[in-house]
């Protein structure tokens, strides 16, 4: 798909433009019927930055199975290096359908990053880690 962007608008972004960079992108879609249409940039944002302002809650799920001093003492190493200010809440399930909820105190988060849920994916496992719009 093409994105356009009008002159005033790629002057504007040209020089910050980075080759194999993840961006969020906003634009307008024409109506006309076409089978590929071109989108129309509105504003684009590095998508870094976006998460970081956008999300509400960092949801961590876990399975009460992983839960062990060696693996406690590592996610609470990874929550600490990853501290900023969007809330979390880690949900602990239990194969019998019963769920524990931990939240973050008031005024301590994680950062809304694509690194910070790596890094925690890291040990928790795939997908267990959701940014919160």
């Amino acid at each position: 798909m093409k994105v356009l962007a009008f002159k005033d608008k790629w002057a504007q972004l040209k020089d910050d433009l980075k080759e194999d960079h993840p961006y969020f992108l906003e634009g307008r879609l024409p109506d006309n019927g076409d089978t590929n249409p071109n989108i129309y940039l509105e504003q684009l944002v590095d998508l870094g930055e976006f998460l970081r302002k956008s999300a509400r809650k960092i949801l961590i799920k876990l399975s009460y199975d992983q839960l062990n001093d060696g693996f406690n003492e590592a996610l609470k190493e990874r929550l600490d290096r990853n501290r900023d200010s969007v809330a979390y809440l880690i949900v602990i399930m239990n194969s019998d359908g019963k769920r524990v909820f931990v939240k973050s105190d008031e005024g301590e988060g994680l950062k809304a990053t694509l690194s910070m849920k790596r890094d925690i994916e890291e040990l928790t496992g795939e997908h267990t880690v959701e940014l919160l719009f």
